[in-house]
């Protein structure tokens, strides 16, 4: 049997004597001559991901601090007391993280992630062209790299140029409105021709 994305629980990296491994993953590098490295990506421009064999969950920190995320548990964490007694917990069925008896017997469906990645990274992909589409490139890459300082728009989306609005109303405070000139030729009150 395979075992599915189990969701994190931190009271496994504060029991004692916790003995569970899980997957991790971090972003895939890429290496240019010169020893310049970037984040790796996929063929269609999303975010590529290396994938770990398993590790101990007690040092999930230190795992975080390396840049790895977690995935998921190996399907014997998945039998140890806490992790059952977790999950129970938020209201999942233990056996509800086991695959069909048909699907092959490994530890973990590697495919089965890397196709739900995929998914996951398409509708991104979609939410970033709708927001290239309507605020543009330059603006999109500024906003999400306040929160990701190393965001890289794919190249399949930048070349999409942002419509331009021709029809903008602008309000514009009274005090500053422009003075009414008066018709050429005219004099101004008072003032002598």
């Amino acid at each position: 049997m395979t075992v599915k994305l189990v969701p994190f629980d931190p009271d496994w990296i504060t029991a004692e004597k916790c003995d569970l491994h899980a997957y991790y993953r971090r972003p895939s590098r890429v290496t240019h001559p010169g020893g310049r490295q970037d984040r790796g990506r996929n063929a269609d421009g999303t975010p590529a991901w290396d994938l770990t064999t398993p590790l101990p969950v007690r040092r999930h920190t230190d795992w975080m601090r390396k840049g790895f995320e977690y995935v998921t548990l190996t399907i014997e964490s998945l039998g140890d007391e806490k992790v059952l007694r977790s999950l129970r917990n938020r209201g999942h069925d233990p056996q509800g993280f086991l695959l069909p008896d048909h699907v092959p017997p490994t530890c973990w469906d590697a495919d089965l992630y890397l196709d739900d990645e995929r998914k996951r990274a398409n509708l991104a992909l979609e939410e970033l062209l709708v927001l290239v589409a309507e605020h543009g490139q330059q603006a999109v890459e500024a906003i999400k790299r306040q929160t990701q300082p190393d965001f890289v728009l794919p190249d399949s989306l930048r070349m999409i140029a942002r419509p331009v609005e021709t029809d903008i109303a602008v309000s514009v405070p009274e005090r500053s409105q422009p003075i009414p000139r008066r018709p050429p030729g005219r004099p101004r009150k008072g003032v002598a021709a």
